[in-house]
């Protein structure tokens, strides 16, 4: 057995000593709500081993809870690094690859005919490194919110279990005696302060997981939207990552469109006149290029033709610099330094505006 499987055995046995654990402490919480009982029916519910046992054993319930999550996050640990380590990612020879014009290689201090190749457990998205820090983001914020989902389930089992403790210990009260005040009762005021914190805890965690929904569903939009589109060549895309736009192509553009590919890494067939890029895009599925409404950083802006900032024969593109508070910026020939798009052009909108999407290098 290798090491790191002898870790991973190691590592199951703590969670299924944590498992054990919890199944010892579930069993003394079973006994110690049994004495509890008998003392209630010997009349001793102002006892304070009564009064105070009760709440601690609903604590002590939500704790054994937790044990058995982490112990099912270890497992779940152990088994992600084992089928790591059972597909591990080859190494690509990129001589073997078909040479593309669009790219040149900017791989420096490394030998250009050996990459290794590692990736995030991504669960089949693409993500460039301009998109890894929005990944972790959404991961986290997953992570967290499944983790608050399951502990307002504890809540919902405590607060059941409050409930009945409560009804029972009412009819517990006046079968004793069914003139008496309920609300005299020191068990059942704190059995009714209980259930009403469980219930203010419950409304709380609604409020974070519905933040946390909305959160998660912003990020994941953000992420899909800079996904490469149907028909995408991804060893096309890798190679497009980190690269830059052909020197034969910078040397041979004009204008916006020049401007454009020192931005980013445009391939050849790509760099003609701006209101064709719509159409080349979809022309070429292999890059993976979408078009949307949503001004994201690092995405281009293509004008047509009849658009009033644009030239009437080549149409025009500009580079998206930074979005900020509703405002976009951009760089241009016209503009090399950011300006507003809002204060080159009225129309922001509308047919005539379009964004491109580039999945090697556009930010969600």
């Amino acid at each position: 057995m290798s090491e790191i499987h002898l870790k991973l055995s190691e590592l199951r046995d703590c969670a299924e000593q944590l498992r054990q654990s919890k199944r010892q402490l579930d069993q003394s919480l079973t006994n110690i709500g049994d004495v509890l009982r008998e003392l209630t029916v010997l009349g001793m519910e102002e006892h304070e081993f009564v009064i105070l046992g009760r709440p601690q054993m609903h604590t002590m319930t939500y704790w054994t809870q937790r044990l058995n999550h982490f112990a099912d996050r270890l497992t779940a640990t152990a088994d992600d690094v084992e089928n790591a380590v059972l597909f591990e990612l080859p190494h690509f020879d990129l001589s073997l690859l078909p040479e593309r014009d669009p790219i040149v290689s900017q791989t420096i201090g490394i030998p250009s005919s050996i990459v290794e190749v590692t990736t995030l457990d991504t669960g089949g998205l693409y993500v460039s490194s301009a998109n890894t820090d929005l990944f972790l983001t959404l991961r986290e914020r997953q992570n967290l919110l499944a983790e608050q989902i399951g502990e307002r389930t504890i809540l919902i089992e405590q607060h059941q279990t409050a409930v009945s403790e409560l009804e029972a210990t009412r009819n517990r009260a006046l079968s004793y005696n069914s003139d008496l005040d309920l609300n005299s009762v020191p068990r059942i005021q704190a059995l009714q302060n209980e259930v009403s914190q469980l219930e203010s805890e419950i409304t709380q965690m609604d409020t974070t997981i519905a933040s946390l929904e909305t959160e998660v569903l912003t990020l994941d939009t953000r992420l899909a939207t800079i996904q490469p589109s149907s028909g995408a060549d991804m060893s096309i895309i890798a190679d497009m990552e980190g690269s830059s736009t052909n020197p034969h192509v910078v040397n041979n553009t004009y204008d916006c469109v020049n401007h454009v590919v020192q931005k980013l890494p445009i391939p050849h067939n790509m760099a003609l006149d701006a209101h064709l890029w719509n159409d080349l895009a979809l022309a070429h599925p292999e890059y993976g290029i979408s078009i949307g409404d949503q001004p994201l950083e690092g995405s281009v802006i293509v004008l047509e033709r009849e658009h009033s900032y644009a030239d009437d024969v080549f149409g025009h593109v500009l580079y998206v610099e930074s979005v900020s508070d509703g405002e976009v910026w951009v760089t241009d020939n016209n503009n090399p330094e950011p300006i507003r798009f809002s204060d080159l052009t009225d129309q922001t909108t509308g047919d005539l505006v379009s964004y491109l999407y580039f999945p090697w290098h556009t930010r969600g």
